[in-house]
């Protein structure tokens, strides 16, 4: 830790409204409506205070649903006061030039030719190779559970445990199916010449890996639909790609930009939580090899149609114009 930082904990501390929130964290995570209250203060209030405090690295914070939650950086909040004076006394830089030899050690003790032979125990070291990890995915950009698995799985096979621990370290953000960086990191700088290697490398064997996982799980065509829970109405879809159009509606709700207005409305009214997304039939194209897919698919389509009826007070479907 620098000086800067150690000096930003402190001012961020020297105020009694952001300790009764750091105490406050240190029991429960909270949101900042639940802060505010504690606090006896506008929402808008806690909020400043709370931003001081992430700046500083102090508190963290993660979304649940529409909720913004905070909780306090066991990092920060377990340093003690030997640690500090010694950050802040320190103005020759070696503090930091320590502190990233002791990094390097510890990549070069759980990595071997790139891959990760095994997840520290120890949080502190553990933090330290899931920001290795986390190096690979650019900021700003949004990736999907294939391609996040993609880039995972040349450093370590077990890229569920890595994308889950990225997750609750922070150090990524989930929303549906997709996954972006939450931002830039606070330690483990890594020489720019490594960066650009393990970058081309990173390229080259995600290819491979999206290719390969493409061949052995071909996209399914078939039918979805999308419930909502609150009222039992329903939609009905159909896609060459089924598992991929649903992670697309529910990109475009989100996005509020659903072609179906009253499900668009009712996604607002209900929410996310009172809507299911599921696969409820697939096309085979073994049994019809070498015939019209896209026709077999409407057929299908319209027979569920038929069954389910999602139309009017049933369902957000329309139904169609008979032209004749």
């Amino acid at each position: 830790m620098t000086k800067k930082e150690t000096t930003e904990i402190l001012k961020a501390l020297g105020d009694n409204s952001r300790l009764m929130i750091v105490n406050a964290l240190i029991n429960s995570p909270r949101c900042v409506e639940e802060l505010a209250g504690i606090l006896g203060c506008a929402v808008s209030t806690a909020s400043f205070h709370l931003k001081k405090l992430e700046s500083a690295g102090i508190v963290q914070k993660t979304k649940d649903q529409y909720y913004t939650v905070y909780s306090v950086n066991d990092d920060i909040l377990g340093m003690t006061i030997r640690d500090i004076a010694a950050a802040v006394n320190d103005g020759s830089g070696q503090n930091d030039t320590g502190l990233e030899k002791y990094r390097c050690k510890i990549i070069s003790a759980f990595f071997s030719n790139g891959k990760l032979q095994r997840l520290p125990v120890q949080k502190k070291k553990r933090r330290i190779v899931l920001e290795y990890f986390i190096c690979r995915f650019d900021e700003g950009r949004t990736y999907n559970e294939t391609e996040v698995n993609a880039i995972i799985t040349p450093m370590f096979d077990d890229y569920c445990t890595i994308r889950r621990e990225l997750v609750d370290e922070g150090l990524m953000a989930r929303i549906g199916l997709q996954y972006k960086r939450t931002g830039p990191i606070s330690s483990l700088q890594l020489h720019e010449t490594d960066v650009k290697r393990r970058k081309r490398e990173i390229k080259v064997n995600t290819r491979s890996e999206l290719k390969r996982i493409y061949r052995e799980n071909p996209p399914k065509a078939g039918i979805f639909r999308i419930t909502n829970r609150a009222n039992g109405k329903i939609f009905i879809g159909k896609a060459m790609n089924v598992q991929g159009k649903i992670n697309g509606q529910r990109f475009e709700l989100q996005l509020g930009s659903h072609r179906s207005g009253t499900l668009q409305n009712e996604w607002n009214e209900f929410g996310e939580h009172n809507f299911e997304f599921d696969v409820i039939d697939y096309l085979d194209p073994d049994k019809n090899p070498g015939q019209d897919l896209a026709g077999d698919l409407a057929a299908l389509e319209e027979a569920w149609l038929e069954k389910l009826q999602p139309f009017g007070e049933s369902g957000y479907n329309r139904k169609a114009v008979n032209s004749k």
